[in-house]
């Protein structure tokens, strides 16, 4: 069983540990979580104003791109899974405050990275043309698709680059350093589309372009930035190997996991809905839009409260994990009561903005009806589901992914089905997410106490 304690006991005359402040620990997930916050949300915005410019280009741009959507996904959850992973050895080692001559931490974990992201896009140069022939890609988009996915995915190797200098960043506790990156990437992205897109005729080839070209520019703001706060030495022993591939094991494999879970969510989703006809899955879509840009605050109150754990477990504080728990979940319920709210009441326009259907809108309309209120669950459910992830508790998030597939996605839209009310399913939605919301936190709880019991 994984255990969060990796600190000896301290020694007899050891003074007992002070307990922390909260308006400190207030303050710490505060100046972590808005920068975050402000990076997800521009990340998010970015790839609907991409998917919103290749629409308007016209040909066949949008259409290419969405066909390597899978793939696209699957690059993600392995880029998210090896951030995470940089973040958190970032933090321990800041909180256990290692000033030896070593490396830092983000030269192993980076050439790691590096050697998986080259195999990924070996195989996807040499897949391209099955590919093409398993999604049934039209003819005439045939050789573009192949090269499309070739060059996207030797864009990444850049890409992920630029992730383990942000994920070392924000774990040593230079969020807003790390959010620069992110929000420049993306904007750059976006920047880089239009003008190569439109006015350089490029089309969706622009897609590869823009992500190497704005990951050569983090990349290198990142590596001067970690020059400043002397993370960047090349010279010394690197960090232990067993050290930073049980991290990527513990910590990097839960997370890539779990967004595979995610895309079989919403794929489950789509096939439950499919029966109601395409307006209930169009409304689905537009729920769905407005349902993940309103998890930015969990994701970054999440990330906040494990980089706080991190750095407390590298100073040998585990006593500190339920006090920082604590407040992480103080934060998103005073936030996500004021979004469930929100989401509750504008529910009809949101409706109409995301479509001008009107039996689109009003699935939209009776998804966000229903679910909407269980999101103060829902933002509890995830806050706390990226702090195990991250403090080496990720078999526990995998089981609750495992049940929340199973019982909720696949049994409510068996239901659903059966009783012939699309309505049905988002009850099961919003049940899903009060009881699983409720029941990881309990665990999460449980678990933290035995860290500070067992110190």
């Amino acid at each position: 069983m994984t255990d969060v304690k990796e600190h000896g006991d301290p020694p007899p005359d050891a003074a007992p540990a002070a307990p922390a402040a909260p308006a400190d620990l207030r303050g710490r997930l505060r100046g972590l979580a808005v920068p975050i916050c402000l990076g997800v949300v521009t990340g998010l915005g970015a790839q609907f104003a991409i998917s919103a410019l290749l629409g308007n280009m016209g040909g066949d741009a949008l259409y290419i791109r969405a066909l390597f959507i899978p793939v696209a996904f699957f690059f993600l959850a392995l880029e998210e899974g090896i951030e995470i992973s940089s973040q958190v050895v970032s933090a321990r080692r800041r909180g256990a405050d290692a000033g030896d001559a070593s490396q830092p931490p983000l030269v192993r974990i980076g050439a790691i990275a590096l050697g998986c992201f080259a195999v990924a896009a070996a195989v996807i140069a040499v897949a391209a043309p099955q590919m093409a022939e398993t999604l049934d890609v039209d003819a005439a988009s045939h050789d573009d698709f192949v090269l499309f996915a070739r060059l996207v995915a030797a864009s990444f190797l850049l890409a992920v680059l630029t992730s383990v200098v942000a994920g070392t960043l924000r774990g040593w506790g230079s969020a807003r350093a790390a959010s620069v990156i992110t929000v420049a990437v993306a904007l750059m992205q976006v920047l880089g589309v239009w003008v190569l897109g439109f006015y350089g005729g490029m089309g969706v080839f622009a897609v590869p372009a823009s992500i190497a070209g704005a990951s050569v520019v983090g990349l290198t703001a990142g590596l001067v930035l970690l020059a400043r706060t002397g993370l960047l030495r090349l010279g010394g022993p690197a960090e232990p190997l067993r050290q930073t591939v049980g991290i990527l094991v513990t910590v990097g494999v839960p997370v890539a996991v779990s967004y595979l879970f995610i895309a079989g969510m919403n794929y489950t989703s789509l096939w439950v809905l499919s029966d109601f006809g395409p307006e209930a899955v169009a409304g689905y879509g537009g729920a769905h839009a407005v349902q993940v840009l309103s998890l930015s605050p969990a994701i970054a109150l999440g990330s906040a409260v494990a980089i706080t754990m991190n750095q407390s477990l590298g100073a040998g504080e585990s006593h500190l994990l339920r006090p920082i728990l604590r407040e992480g979940v103080r934060y998103v319920l005073a936030v996500y009561a004021l979004l469930a709210a929100a989401g509750f009441a504008l529910a009809g326009p949101l409706g109409e903005l995301m479509s001008d259907d009107a039996g689109t809108a009003a699935f939209t309309d009776d998804y966000l009806t229903v679910v909407a209120p269980s999101w103060l669950a829902f933002g509890l459910l995830n806050m706390v589901t990226m702090s195990l992830q991250q403090v080496r508790n990720g078999h526990i998030t995998i089981a609750s992914d495992v049940v929340y597939l199973g019982a909720v996605n696949v049994g409510g839209g068996l239901i659903a089905r059966a009783v012939d009310h699309a309505e049905a399913y988002f009850v099961a939605l919003a049940a899903g997410n009060v009881v699983i919301g409720g029941l990881l936190l309990a665990t999460a709880w449980q678990r933290f106490g035995r860290a500070a019991e067992g110190a």
